[in-house]
């Protein structure tokens, strides 16, 4: 397995139901996983997300241990060798993941690496900076 991604739910069925098919429809090249994490939803039943997503791995929370906690959570259960986090607003518009990857591979003295993100309006958001 060569990349988990770790996406985290709480209450937002709907955009984390359109990120893992905008995953499944992008990435390529690769072999993943997607790990999702129900941060203890009570907009409905996380199992639900079994039913439109089959394939992926449902950790259940029992309590919301929030951003980090949830993607902690994750990592323990990921089996990848890179990870992921990725929001569950997220649509891929491309294989950035692939792109990523292909470029922490080929530079090993990169410990991470982000990719560029866009409103729907196409605008810059600005996630990261030189420090």
């Amino acid at each position: 397995m060569q990349l988990s991604i770790i996406i985290i739910n709480y209450n937002t069925f709907q955009l984390t139901v359109n990120c893992i098919r905008s995953v499944r429809e992008k990435l390529t090249g690769i072999h993943y996983e997607i790990v999702l994490v129900d941060n203890a939803s009570v907009e409905r039943d996380a199992d639900d997300f079994l039913k439109e997503c089959p394939g992926i791995v449902l950790i259940k929370s029992e309590t919301n241990t929030g951003f980090a906690g949830g993607n902690n959570l994750g990592i323990s259960h990921a089996k990848g060798e890179y990870i992921l986090l990725l929001n569950s607003d997220t649509e891929l518009i491309n294989n950035a993941p692939k792109i990523c990857l292909d470029h922490l591979q080929s530079h090993p003295e990169a410990g991470m690496v982000t990719c560029q993100l866009s409103y729907p309006d196409g605008r810059l958001q600005y996630n990261c900076r030189r420090f």
